[in-house]
């Protein structure tokens, strides 16, 4: 983690994947975290994190992410086909549309700027209507998947 001028002091620890029991590693406070030998670093059943305390008295709690060997599988390409949002700026309802392309059964996900799944929409057809009126005004992602792969993706703004 980059070190802020204010930054006090640091804290890393985890949280267990099955319970989110919080747990502090102790001794592990300063900027830069080692795992060294015979640590019991488990990133498959927990979840890493660091906590920055600032001279203003703020925490900030930010979580490490890194690639499990154990849980990464091969990479797909990711082809991408011509995917239309209509009218955008969405008001109410809009259309989500992917001409010149076979569809059996579409997956449309709608997810905001964090990556929040906010909805999900299953459909038979290439061109179909959803409703917006439950979303805050905003910048919005449209990810449409086929059998489980992803296919298409783009962004609208709801007013």
């Amino acid at each position: 983690i980059c070190q802020a001028p204010n930054v006090t002091k640091y804290q890393w620890g985890f949280d267990k994947r099955a319970s989110l029991d919080s747990t502090i590693i102790t001794g592990a406070t300063t900027q830069n975290f080692f795992v060294g030998s015979g640590s019991n670093f488990d990133p498959t059943n927990n979840y890493y994190w660091v906590m920055a305390t600032f001279s203003d008295g703020c925490v900030r709690k930010a979580y490490y992410n890194a690639p499990n060997a154990l849980a990464v599988s091969p990479v797909k390409t990711f082809a991408g086909v011509p995917v239309k949002v209509y009218p955008n700026p969405v008001e109410d309802v809009f259309t989500v549309e992917i001409p010149n392309t076979p569809i059996t059964t579409l997956t449309i996900e709608i997810f905001d700027l964090t990556g929040r799944r906010l909805q999900t929409t299953n459909s038979s057809t290439a061109k179909t209507v959803i409703s917006a009126e439950h979303l805050l005004p905003g910048y919005y992602v449209v990810v449409c998947s086929q059998n489980g792969e992803r296919i298409a993706t783009t962004r609208f703004i709801k007013k």
